[in-house]
């Protein structure tokens, strides 16, 4: 028993049809998609700064896990410096396809003017190291030269992304994994030590003026004035330094500024309302020189409150200290009603301080425990959409390049290069050669290459004859009577040219 096979030549027929057509669709993938490319890379990264990326805070290096970038996106933990780092690694991304596409242009305008309209080497040159189309009235030569003049624009806006970003500290608190132990001041025996003697008083009035300079206030401490402002001042107190964050934080500066203490009560002196009065000589009744501390040893002393109470009788003399100790730190002839308010809760800030640390109970017996925050300081990206906005208007202008090109060589009969290395190899510069020799122009070396046919003869170096301008040349078919107009096909019908300083060809490779 015998089969016999029948094949339809139709089925032959439609399988080359469809692998001609999907060989058109790749390459025409391959000639163009680079443009749409660089467009798709530049429109994520705009939508990324504007919608992901302003506004986010993101943790210093000191504040964020050890690790390397990779490491940080996986596990979703970017730092400040990570996002700095994929903000350049777009930006040399959309310079590389940048990069592509005008050299795309480039070569490809070359192709066109010399099918369309001629090019002289000059002007292949100028289109190489330049990026400058050829002028003329000619409107390929016109069409050139707006083309490469729309890829001018991106290449100069990569400031205006890397300028667009900028980090803005944030104030953040974060619990401490300790806590505090607060004195408590009370009516103990310090107290009515205090009371009983002058020693310890002028003690107190001595070190709170001193707490009232070394505390160092900024300049920006007086300028206080109205009474919708608090008055800020400083706490100091023992437990504040008890747990030191390093081996170099001493005394008040165990805890740093920004500190947040929980179920703890500090009070601030604030001056709600100022009012100058004209000096009157019967003011002079109400001044008691020699009881300048309204008698506080007296039995019927009407301060018996530890704190508050004393503080404000302590506070005359340190103002005076921040007087002096002010004359040549902080201008206050601008500012006196505020250097005046800063000044009387400084004083009474130092010697709230002074009292805490005399006048403290027993700590087996009263003391409180407080939980602390620390501050730290996250940064908060900061975009600015009119310059990404700018730089994305800019970038359009390639796509623009793009369709632009892409008009031009639709006017062209022949598809365009996608491989111009190996367009320029196999081409036979013979024609181009006997060309110069007519034109007298005088080469200066030349690489005969008998063993190669697909080569000839390669001129390597010509001098002179800038100005003469080629034309794609003609060549027949190895063998045929009849020659054609094409490009030489290579590997499926591609033209292919051969460029070099000095001279440019065509060869048709037989199929």
């Amino acid at each position: 028993m015998q089969s016999a096979s029948h094949h339809d030549p139709s089925d032959s027929a439609h399988y080359a049809d469809q692998a001609r057509r999907a060989t058109r669709i790749w390459r025409l993938t391959r000639a163009w998609y680079f443009f749409p490319l660089h467009a798709i890379i530049v429109i994520v990264f705009t939508v990324v700064a504007l919608a992901v990326l302003d506004g986010k805070t993101f943790p210093t290096s000191s504040d964020a896990p050890f690790g390397t970038t990779i490491t940080h996106i996986f596990t979703g933990q970017l730092r400040q410096a990570d996002v700095t780092t994929l903000v350049s690694a777009a930006l040399v991304l959309v310079r590389l396809t940048l990069n592509v596409c005008s050299s795309i242009a480039a070569q490809r305008s070359i192709f066109i003017l010399l099918e369309k309209c001629g090019i002289t080497l000059q002007e292949i040159e100028r289109i190489f190291s330049f990026e400058q189309g050829p002028l003329g009235m000619n409107g390929f030569k016109l069409g050139t030269v707006i083309l490469l003049l729309l890829l001018i624009p991106a290449q100069l806006s990569a400031p205006l992304a890397q300028g667009a970003l900028s980090w803005e500290p944030q104030l953040s608190l974060r619990h401490a994994d300790y806590n505090v132990s607060l004195n408590i001041a009370g009516p103990g025996d310090a107290f009515n030590e205090f009371k009983a003697h002058d020693e310890p008083r002028d003690f107190s009035i001595k070190r709170a003026s001193g707490l009232a300079v070394i505390h160092r206030f900024g300049p920006d401490f007086y300028s206080v004035v109205d009474s919708d402002k608090k008055v800020p001042s400083r706490r100091w107190a023992p437990a504040f330094r008890e747990h030191e964050l390093s081996n170099q934080t001493k005394g008040y500066q165990a805890l740093p500024g920004n500190t947040s203490i929980g179920n703890t009560t500090l009070p601030f002196f604030r001056m709600s309302n100022l009012t100058w009065i004209d000096y009157d000589d019967s003011l002079e009744h109400f001044l008691a020189y020699d009881n300048g501390l309204f008698n506080v040893t007296s039995p019927m002393n009407p301060l018996r409150a530890s704190l508050p109470g004393n503080a404000v009788i302590l506070r005359d003399s340190p103002i005076h200290t921040i007087v002096t100790g002010n004359a040549t730190y902080a201008p206050t002839w601008a500012n006196l009603p505020g250097f005046l308010a800063g000044a009387f809760s400084a004083a009474y800030q130092a010697s709230w301080n002074d009292l805490t640390d005399r006048l403290a109970l027993p700590p087996d017996t009263h003391s409180a425990t407080s939980n602390i925050s620390l501050p730290h300081y996250p940064l908060r990206a900061a975009v600015d959409a009119p310059r990404v906005r700018t730089w994305l208007a800019l970038h359009s202008l390639v796509l623009a390049a793009g369709a632009l090109l892409a008009l031009l060589q639709a006017r062209c009969r022949h598809p365009p290069v996608v491989d111009f290395a190996a367009a320029c190899l196999l081409t036979d510069p013979q024609p181009v050669v006997r060309a110069a020799d007519a034109a007298a122009v005088r080469t200066a070396a030349r690489v005969s290459a008998r063993n190669s046919a697909r080569v000839g003869a390669l001129v390597v170096r010509e001098e002179g004859g800038g100005a003469l301008r080629f034309r794609v040349l003609k060549r027949k078919r190895d063998g045929e009577v009849v020659g054609d107009n094409k490009f030489g096909e290579w590997g499926g019908g591609w033209g292919v040219v051969w460029f070099f300083p000095g001279v440019c060809a065509v060869r048709r490779e037989a199929t």
